[in-house]
């Protein structure tokens, strides 16, 4: 994707789409600190418009799972201290996230 044509004429060129740029470019790199700043940037983003406000918790969850997901493929066994130093949040946050609800 950050790779496509398309993407590389839109993105760089528009400052208002600067915190998707990256959010996809800091998950490409595994920059996660810089990804779940760049998470909240556009979850603000989304609050804000009528449409998208009701899906930004949704969003952001799955946003979430997706980059620590892409952080525990490498590792067999990982430390939630290790885990909140990448990501750059408290330990506390790490382990008080609820898992996703099913129906």
């Amino acid at each position: 994707m950050i790779d496509s044509p398309e993407v590389l004429q839109i993105l760089p060129n528009h400052p208002t789409l600067e915190p998707l740029d990256r959010l996809i470019n800091s998950l490409y790199v595994r920059e996660y600190a810089l990804y779940f700043q760049a998470l909240a940037e556009i979850e603000q983003l989304l609050k804000k418009d009528r449409y998208l406000a009701t899906h930004a918790r949704v969003y952001t969850r799955e946003m979430r799972r997706k980059s620590y997901a892409q952080l525990l493929e490498s590792y067999r066994s990982l430390s939630i201290d290790y885990m909140a130093e990448q990501f750059g949040v408290t330990r506390e946050f790490i382990d008080a996230y609820p898992p996703p609800q099913v129906p």
